[in-house]
């Protein structure tokens, strides 16, 4: 029972359970009536728990699948860690119930196990929540900041990072003041999709705010790369961007039937560190003014610059980023 999610979905929720625990009971009666937990055989157990799932799992899928046509099955049924935690939270009863009916002392020792592995399942979709941006799907301005400054300072295994590119749509405010927000959405979602295709999975991706994204390639390390080398690959990664966006073309579903949007581009400015290295508030202020040097080139354009080893900066990313996230800092 949580406070923001609303009753009808609750009250769904709970009849999904209540149904599949019936289902259950009707098999268990059916096939070894009478008897204890003690007494059942393995497969049936086994089968109750297949039983349990199908009907709980299939009953949400018929609500996403009415919801949301030609939606796959990772939408129709969740992540496959998600069943998998399903899963084993099938198993834990059956072990209570089994403790239950052989030793209930021991059932002490159960109880404890079970409430962390339930803190934990509660704990990590709201991890996941507060660092996710609600509209791409895309980190954070805060959670991107924070990982790129752990990469940065090394402390991400054998990763590494040399660039960081940032990306603000064009005469995006057009987009919101013609068609609405919502259709706005639709086209931030798209963009996000765009940068999922290019970049790799490894790499941080994130939303600023307002129209504007941030991308840091990671790598592993490979030898010795001169500057020149890594403006070079962020530039062709920018430029991918770039194109992709330019072809967009979107049919946005509104209650006039569809609309398309087209002509969509994008700005983007790209900063590469030092030879020395450069900490994350100078990569983002040279990214920020190349993309300035972008927008005053006439837009759907592509600037890199690198970051002088005398640039200092008492700034950090945190105070940096929600000074930049407003629509209205573009004028168009």
């Amino acid at each position: 029972m949580r406070p923001w999610v609303p009753l009808h979905r609750q009250l769904f929720s709970i009849s999904t359970v209540v149904l599949a625990c019936v289902a259950v009971g009707v098999l268990v009666d059916g096939v070894a009536p009478g008897a204890g937990p003690a007494e059942m055989p393995l497969w049936l157990v086994l089968v109750a728990m297949a039983v349990f799932m199908l009907v709980n799992s299939g009953l949400i899928a018929v609500v996403v699948a009415v919801s949301t046509p030609g939606a796959g099955p990772a939408t129709l049924f969740g992540p496959p860690d998600e069943n998998v935690l399903e899963l084993g939270m099938l198993c834990m009863g059956a072990l209570i119930v089994l403790v239950l009916a052989l030793n209930p002392p021991v059932l002490v020792l159960v109880l404890l196990p079970l409430h962390v592995v339930l803190r934990a399942a509660l704990i990590r979709p709201l991890e996941a929540a507060a660092s996710t941006d609600g509209k791409t799907g895309l980190l954070n301005a805060a959670a991107w900041v924070a990982e790129a400054e752990r990469t940065l300072a090394g402390t991400q295994g054998t990763e590494r990072a040399t660039g960081v590119l940032i990306l603000d749509l064009d005469h995006f405010k057009a987009v919101n003041d013609t068609h609405g927000h919502a259709v706005g959405d639709h086209v931030l979602s798209a963009v996000a999709g765009v940068l999922r295709g290019v970049v790799r999975a490894h790499d941080l991706v994130g939303r600023m705010g307002g129209e504007e994204f941030v991308v840091l390639p990671r790598r592993a390390p490979d030898g010795a790369r001169s500057v020149e080398l890594d403006s070079v690959e962020l530039e062709v990664v920018a430029e991918r961007i770039r194109v992709l966006i330019a072809d967009l073309r979107l049919e946005v579903p509104t209650l006039r039937g569809p609309l398309p949007i087209t002509g969509l581009t994008v700005s983007i400015g790209g900063a590469v560190a030092a030879e020395g290295g450069s900490d994350l508030a100078s990569l983002l202020q040279a990214a920020d003014t190349a993309l300035y040097a972008a927008k005053r080139a006439g837009r759907n354009a592509v600037r890199v610059a690198v970051v002088s080893e005398a640039t200092a900066t008492a700034t950090s990313p945190a105070q940096l980023m929600p000074e930049r996230a407003p629509v209205e800092r573009v004028t168009d």
